[in-house]
């Protein structure tokens, strides 16, 4: 807490450096710190420097100490950090900058824009937290949910006809064994619903089709490629 090395120098100025009265004088300002009295510490200081008449070097360190806590004070609620479990030292702050931030973003010949460096940074915080996988398979079901609208359904058929958007049938050429090859399917005449073709003897055709019309067939999941 960078407040501590403040408070010790003004401690030095009412005490001996070293001596149990500077310890204590700390203790009890740095617990009014911690309790939120930020504002009462600060005027305690001021008004000693009026009271005991300070002056010079001494005068000016103390008034440095008061501005310091004072301008920083909204940003020492300390016993609103402790209460919600946040950390207070700067030691972790500083450690995750580092980690975070500067070993992936200030590499050799980077420049970033504030735009892609925000998008970099959210990236490797979702990764070095654990949860890549489980965040980009989100990504892909919204990245789905915006290229195909909730009244269509992306669905994997095992039958030779599957309905279509205008009542198309998605139908083989030819058929080996039971199950299309990978140039075996064409579209119809007025078919315009095909968005894919199948990779190997194993797979089955992807067709679009709106939910109203689905006929004999089970839904497939997220797409997995798209011609």
């Amino acid at each position: 807490m960078h407040a501590l090395e403040k408070l010790w120098k003004a401690a030095y100025v009412f005490h001996a450096e070293g001596s149990l009265e500077a310890d204590l004088w700390v203790l009890d300002r740095t617990l009014r710190v911690l309790s939120g009295d930020v504002g009462q510490v600060v005027k305690g200081i001021r008004q000693s420097i009026t009271k005991r008449g300070f002056s010079g070097a001494n005068r000016l360190t103390l008034e440095g100490v008061a501005d310091y806590l004072y301008r920083n004070r909204t940003r020492m609620r300390y016993d609103e950090y402790l209460a919600k479990g946040w950390p207070i030292a700067s030691g972790p702050v500083e450690g995750a900058c580092k980690h975070l931030i500067k070993d992936r973003m200030e590499r050799s010949g980077m420049r970033w824009t504030e735009q892609m460096a925000e998008a970099i940074v959210q990236l490797r915080a979702i990764y070095l937290s654990g949860d890549f996988d489980q965040y980009w398979q989100f990504h892909i079901d919204q990245d789905q949910k915006r290229l195909y609208p909730a009244s269509w359904s992306v669905v994997r058929s095992s039958h030779t006809q599957i309905i279509t958007q205008n009542g198309t049938d998605c139908a083989p050429r030819r058929n080996f064994s039971g199950m299309p090859s990978s140039d075996d399917w064409t579209m119809s005449k007025n078919f315009g619903s095909w968005i894919g073709t199948v990779s190997s003897p194993s797979d089955v055709p992807l067709c679009v089709i709106p939910a109203q019309l689905r006929r004999g067939s089970s839904p497939a999941g997220p797409l997995q490629r798209q011609a």
